[in-house]
């Protein structure tokens, strides 16, 4: 037969191959890392001074997170979510539509198993996380509960957040910010950062015209 799956070593190849993207991804970030704190100016060249080792250890970190981040979102398609990164670190996305029912607080049924998981990856981990809310005006069942976008906004991240700690993560790690209404409409955020320090739980005070 010529079915290459069928070839000795072809597990092994796939190993190696994987094994090679994932140094390779390592380096990348290093680099990144180096070329973002190049110190500024002219004149003559300062030498870059290399990342400590806990720095290190923490864009290492990232690039395996953002792994298993990719197949934790490819295995809830029905839910799905987007995976970028920035320079605070990495950030997933989704409507708010796809983790709680419409005109409620309450977890969809197909997005419980997904932040399940996510949350016991989260507990491993020194990283920061911080929860952030988009919503647009509140509908008519949930005005008297939430009189503006910005605290419907806050509800949301807070829910998410309660689902979090109730799977492991410490509270102290989690921040939570409630943004008010996005041109973009409702989305929720959840966002893991290049830093280890526990920060202060805390929400954003309302703009203006919220």
């Amino acid at each position: 037969m010529n079915d290459a799956a069928s070839l000795p070593g072809s597990s092994s190849s796939r190993h190696l191959l994987a094994t090679f993207v994932n140094v390779v991804l390592v380096m990348v970030a290093v680099l990144l890392y180096l070329l973002a704190n190049r110190p500024a100016g002219h004149g003559a060249a300062t030498p870059v001074v290399a990342p400590s080792g806990n720095e290190w250890q923490l864009e290492v970190d990232l690039v395996k997170i953002r792994e298993r981040l990719n197949q934790l979102l490819a295995a809830n398609p029905k839910v799905g979510g987007t995976l970028v990164e920035n320079e605070e670190g990495l950030l997933v996305q989704w409507p708010v539509d796809s983790l709680l029912d419409a005109g409620t607080l309450a977890i969809r049924r197909e997005a419980g198993p997904l932040l399940q998981q996510l949350a016991v990856l989260l507990a491993t981990l020194p990283q920061n996380v911080r929860i952030i809310a988009y919503a647009d005006k509140p509908s008519p069942e949930m005005i008297g509960r939430f009189p503006n976008a910005w605290a419907l906004a806050s509800a949301y991240a807070s829910s998410v957040a309660q689902v979090l700690a109730a799977n492991g993560v410490e509270a102290s790690r989690m921040e939570t910010r409630g943004q008010g209404e996005n041109p973009a409409g409702r989305r929720l955020d959840i966002l893991i950062s290049r830093g280890s320090s526990a920060p202060r739980v805390a929400e954003s005070a309302p703009t203006s015209g919220h």
